[in-house]
């Protein structure tokens, strides 16, 4: 009577295992918008927007459990080959220099204020958190690459708000197109 158990039990384990892997399913729609801008006489900015609406449901009971949607931005300045891009982040201003190279993003973060509350069991849900802070980031673009861009590394690093205002009283600014996802707003809070 054992063995027959063991039997049963090694050909449900194989079945559970499978409809369980079998719970949740991706199905992703994506959109994609490509804009052109000419700066100056020498620069071209190339921005694309990529929107996925992303659905998980349950393949054998077509439950939807989660609607999310996600869009990524992507932007190349021309003829520098300075490319950025960042899912959720949403460019909002460049600035040419003579030498340098800065962006004004804004982009949506988890709160680590939020996470802290939850993991305190005498957290007040009335004064609750909120659990993402869409807020306003700046990168200064480092070009490291020589012999005709083929060899050396180029990327962006964070630099401070005081750094990049600084850079824009001596810099040239332009608006990067795009769908205003994240509106910038003029009181302190940002």
């Amino acid at each position: 009577m054992v063995i027959f158990n063991k039997k049963i039990a090694l050909g449900i384990v194989p079945l559970f295992c499978m409809m369980l892997a079998g719970c949740d399913r991706s199905v992703t729609a994506t959109a994609v918008s490509n804009k052109s801008v000419q700066l100056d006489s020498e620069h071209v900015l190339m921005v694309e927007k990529m929107d996925q609406n992303e659905v998980e449901k349950g393949v054998v009971t077509g439950h939807i459990y989660k609607v999310s949607d996600v869009f990524t931005y992507a932007i190349e300045l021309k003829p520098e080959q300075a490319i950025w891009s960042k899912r959720g982040a949403e460019p909002k201003h460049l600035l040419l220099c003579d030498e340098h190279l800065y962006l004004h993003f804004m982009e949506k973060r988890r709160n680590a204020l939020y996470d802290q509350r939850q993991s305190e069991p005498e957290a007040d849900i009335a004064s609750e958190e909120p659990k993402y802070i869409v807020g306003h980031h700046y990168s200064q673009f480092v070009d490291k690459r020589y012999l005709f861009n083929w060899f050396g590394d180029a990327y962006w690093v964070d630099i401070s708000q005081d750094q990049y205002a600084s850079a824009a009283t001596q810099c040239e600014e332009y608006s990067v197109p795009n769908d205003n996802e994240f509106i910038i707003t003029t009181d302190a809070k940002g």
